[in-house]
Order: C-alpha cells, then sequence, then structure tokens
C-alpha cells in the first residue's frame, strides 16, 4: 500500500505525515467508505469555524451553490503516458 517517495521515505509514518495524523489512514485501513470518512470529520470543521469567527475581518458570505438546472462539466481525461491522447478521443 506504502510506496517509498522521492526521499525514500514510505510506510505509514510517511502517510500520516502527508494527512496531517494516523486518522484517516487507520479509517482506510478499516474499510470506512468516503462518506463515512468526511461525516467524521465535521464537528472538528464545525469547532473549527467557531472558533474562528472572532478573528474573521468580515462575516462569511454563504456558500454560491449552482443552479439545480445548472449544466455540469465533464471531468477533463486523464493524462497518458509519452503526451499521447488515446486513439478515438481527437
Amino acid at each position: 500500500m506504502f510506496q517509498p517517495d522521492a526521499t525514500g521515505d514510505s510506510g505509514p509514518d510517511a502517510f500520516d505525515k502527508i494527512a496531517g495524523g494516523d486518522g484517516l489512514r487507520t479509517a482506510l485501513e478499516q474499510n470506512r467508505t468516503p462518506e463515512e470518512i468526511v461525516e467524521s470529520w465535521q464537528p472538528g470543521l464545525e469547532a473549527f469555524q467557531k472558533a474562528r469567527q472572532r478573528f474573521l475581518l468580515y462575516k462569511d458570505a454563504p456558500p454560491i451553490a449552482a443552479p439545480a438546472d445548472a449544466p455540469r462539466a465533464e471531468p477533463a481525461a486523464a493524462p497518458v503516458a509519452g503526451g499521447m491522447a488515446p486513439a478515438g478521443t481527437d
């Protein structure tokens, strides 16, 4: 699961350093779904948002949501080795 990085670091310690702790790694090892992982972050996120309020110069604006009928962009094709696009995608 873990591959060495450019400095030769590998293993759970390197992953934990990148992820900011062992929470994400242990959740993945426990086969939690992405939705469960994101949901587990909510209490910390809400505590952070509450604590930061007194330091803001301006009030938070509500997020801008796209209209429900707005067209969605298709994801871009992943680049391929050698810079050549797969046949038939020109």
